[in-house]
């Protein structure tokens, strides 16, 4: 190692012996070839092209796996049983689950396409007249954990002075066998509340308003052991959250109301199928239907 000049002072100058000053100038040489011609690397063989496109993962790989709900196919149907038997064992779920596997498979399908914890949806779907539903409480999460909105916030509005409605409620009278309209007169400070939130491209998504006026015209404050004259306020949130949902998100709701609107449902206005049986169709009636008369025409035509 020897010390030489250089233009920014003196430096280091390492010495090295013939055989490395072959082997650097061999690695550091320039990419023109002996004879002057640009030096090119040697092209792959069709071989070595092939391994490598083994390698690159295929379109199907880079697909994302299609997935399989419970009454998709034979295998998923076996899978979600042996699921389904496991979970009506355990004492930990709602007592509509225990000992049922049908009830299990159908929350287990419920799980996998609202992307919700098994247990979760237990909890929260619940069986009113007949029909699904699922809890107000279980709608905002879903919403929220969603990933396509921010947080739903609640808009609520309190008129200062108080107003006097009248309105009608139904309701049907079993000695009767007919439906009697009731009026109602009732004086009340109105409560308007809607739910707002933002998308994921910040565009400001508004729901419908609710308001106690709609609830009492709706007849909902007339039903038996309702909580809207208790917890009015709770009740416009969650009914505000239902709505925007409703508009909003569909797909999240899978089409379904929540179990207060299905409580509210007037039974006047509901399908006959969900609130009370029909009328049985007698054998004779049937029968005619089934084997009418052929009709020979009237004597002497």
């Amino acid at each position: 190692m020897t010390y030489k000049p250089t233009q920014q002072g003196y430096g280091k100058t390492a010495t090295t012996l013939p055989e490395q000053d072959e082997m650097l100038t061999t690695a550091q040489a320039p990419a023109d070839n002996i004879d002057g011609e640009a030096y090119s690397p040697p092209a792959a063989t069709q071989q070595e092209l092939e391994e490598l496109q083994a390698l690159l993962p295929t379109e199907a790989a880079q697909a994302p796996a299609m997935r399989e709900y419970v009454f998709d196919t034979i295998d998923a149907f076996e899978n979600a049983q042996r699921m389904a038997k496991a979970l009506m064992q355990t004492t930990m779920i709602p007592k509509d689950y225990q000992n049922n596997l049908s009830n299990c498979m159908v929350a287990l399908d419920m799980a996998q396409r609202s992307g919700a914890p098994v247990l979760s949806v237990m909890q929260n779907l619940h069986v009113v007249n007949g029909r699904p539903s699922w809890s107000s409480a279980f709608i905002i999460a879903a919403i929220n954990n969603s990933g396509r909105f921010k947080p739903l916030r609640f808009k609520v509005k309190k008129e200062p002075k108080k107003r006097r409605i009248t309105y009608y409620t139904s309701k049907y009278n079993k000695m009767l066998r007919e439906t009697e309209k009731i009026k109602h007169t009732v004086t009340f400070q109105n409560i308007t509340c809607y739910a707002v939130s933002e998308d994921i491209s910040g565009n400001t998504l508004k729901g419908p308003e609710v308001s106690l006026e709609m609830a009492y015209r709706e007849g909902w404050f007339d039903k038996d052991g309702s909580k809207w004259l208790t917890m009015p306020e709770v009740m416009l949130n969650y009914r505000a959250a239902a709505f925007f949902g409703r508009v909003f998100c569909p797909d999240i709701l899978m089409g379904m109301h929540t179990d207060d609107e299905i409580m509210d449902i007037n039974e006047d206005d509901a399908p006959k199928s969900l609130l009370r049986s029909q009328k049985p169709t007698k054998k004779s009636d049937l029968n005619e239907i089934l084997y009418p008369e052929p009709d020979y025409g009237k004597k002497g035509e």
